[in-house]
């Protein structure tokens, strides 16, 4: 029989292959592990990457009324003519008549917008105390965005009022 030493012996070399014969297959599988650990985060990452874009641009497709109506408050381009014909037909359909009216522009930096560009618009209207209060809520619902800065007034001839606005009126 043999001896117990070289039984162990033996046991000792067999386990002593198998381990570093199967160590660096083991290294490779682990390293082969992480990676595919590391690219499944980055899929469920991406895809909720791509689910954020798909409801963002659903938000924006539902919100996109509103988005016009802004960029036509809120002009790129500061159309002086448009600005003068929607303050005359503010006043024609509130029953005042228009006299004189000018502008000016300005830069937004005293708003702390500084991209904003500011024009601000005097004008002088005729017409009753009724019809004034009646352009100042169309001013308010207006579809272009007014601020009415001042508005004064003199004593009624014959009834009529002779009013000097100024307006603001905003663009980017």
């Amino acid at each position: 029989m043999k001896s117990p030493l070289v039984r162990i012996s033996l046991v000792a070399l067999i386990f002593a292959i198998g381990f570093f014969g199967t160590w660096p297959g083991y290294q490779t599988f682990m390293a082969l592990r992480r990676e595919l650990i590391q690219k499944e985060e980055e899929l469920r990452s991406a895809e909720k990457y791509s689910a954020d874009l798909h409801r963002a641009s659903q938000t924006f497709q539902t919100l996109q009324p509103q988005l016009e109506r802004l960029h036509f408050a809120l002009p790129s381009f500061p159309s002086i003519p448009s600005l003068y014909n929607l303050i005359g037909d503010l006043g024609s359909t509130s029953g005042l008549l228009l006299n004189t009216i000018a502008s000016t522009q300005a830069t937004g930096r005293e708003l702390a917008v500084p991209r904003l560009r500011v024009v601000e618009v005097s004008a002088t209207f005729e017409g009753s105390y009724e019809s004034m209060k009646k352009f100042l809520e169309n001013a308010k619902n207006a579809p272009r965005f007014l601020r009415v800065e001042s508005v004064s007034f003199g004593a009624p001839e014959d009834g009529v009022f002779a009013f000097h606005i100024r307006l603001s009126a905003f663009s980017y």
